[in-house]
């Protein structure tokens, strides 16, 4: 939730996407009107989705939630910072992917590239291919600590995905960045900070969310894959504030030992470490996960898909 100068930012990006050329009006690709009674049907089931809603374990989690309750209340604690919208011009789906005059990426590479103590990145879709390798890997070079959180191959719903970020792991690794990937079923009722969606099944990481040097944040919608920096158009908030920036690493930090899978290297061999019943845990396979889940990620890997995850 914002306040502020930076919301206005937010209804102009929003105005610019919604008449720009990309944009096309229902009416051009509807020409159906639906009767009457299709609409009551339509109403009806909105209806009957949203009083199911309520009374689920997501609907329940959202209303007393923390965050709900002080809003309810009207004592909210605000974090006092400078913020501003960085966003894909929509011109960027009719321009070449090659082209990053219209993206959002170069604006987080910037303030990756300045960090120079931690970059602390969450992201479900973790895909970096070469150019983000380096990245890391330079970051690391001058000394700055890297953490990334990502989903296990056990809590994602994207394989494809997963497959993308699997053939990197190694090399981030012998670079010195830190990879945490989520245990499935992980923060329902302990993480203060809702990492995991409660309505999704697996319990899925699903924030994007990046703190560079405890001092900015970014929230968003960009993941760090090829599909967010190439394909889609994404939007997102970066924050000058350092006791919010702070929060993401001194929350969740202390918190991923048992909440995730920390992933080392052994030679040539990944393990995945955990505590579990206040003892470390080590899997010389992905943690919680079936051989034919295992064997069709790999599989799904073999496409060539690389530009699509």
């Amino acid at each position: 939730m914002t306040i502020g100068p930076v919301v206005k930012e937010i209804s102009n990006a929003f105005d610019l996407y919604w008449n720009s050329r990309p944009v096309i009006a229902i009416t051009d690709v509807a020409h159906q009107r639906p009767a009457e009674q299709e609409l009551a049907a339509i109403r009806y089931g909105l209806s009957t989705e949203w009083s199911a809603a309520r009374v689920s374990a997501y609907g329940k989690s959202v209303r007393y939630s923390e965050f709900a309750q002080q809003l309810k209340a009207h004592r909210l604690s605000w974090f006092w910072g400078q913020s501003r919208v960085v966003t894909d011009n929509p011109e960027k789906a009719l321009t070449s992917a090659t082209d990053e005059s219209t993206h959002l990426a170069p604006k987080l590479r910037a303030e990756a590239n300045a960090a120079r103590k931690e970059l602390f990145l969450v992201s479900p879709y973790f895909v970096p291919r070469e150019a983000g390798v380096s990245l890391l890997t330079a970051a690391r070079q001058r000394g700055v600590r890297v953490v990334v959180v990502t989903n296990s191959l056990a809590s994602t719903d994207e394989k494809a995905a997963f497959s993308g970020y699997q053939t990197s792991r190694k090399a981030l690794l012998r670079a010195g960045v830190e990879l945490y990937e989520l245990k499935p079923k992980a923060g329902e009722e302990r993480l203060r900070i809702r990492w995991a969606s409660p309505g999704s099944g697996g319990a899925g990481l699903h924030a994007k969310t990046f703190s560079f040097d405890r001092r900015k944040l970014f929230v968003g919608s960009f993941n760090l894959d090829p599909r967010s920096r190439d394909l889609n158009t994404e939007i997102g908030v970066l924050i000058d504030c350092a006791p919010l920036a702070s929060r993401l690493p001194e929350k969740l930090g202390p918190a991923l030992a048992s909440e995730a899978y920390r992933v080392e290297l052994k030679g040539n061999r990944l393990v995945w470490v955990t505590q579990e019943d206040g003892r470390d845990v080590r899997y010389y396979n992905e943690p919680a996960t079936s051989f034919g889940r295992r064997v069709s990620t790999w599989l799904v890997g073999l496409l060539p898909i690389k530009g699509e995850l």
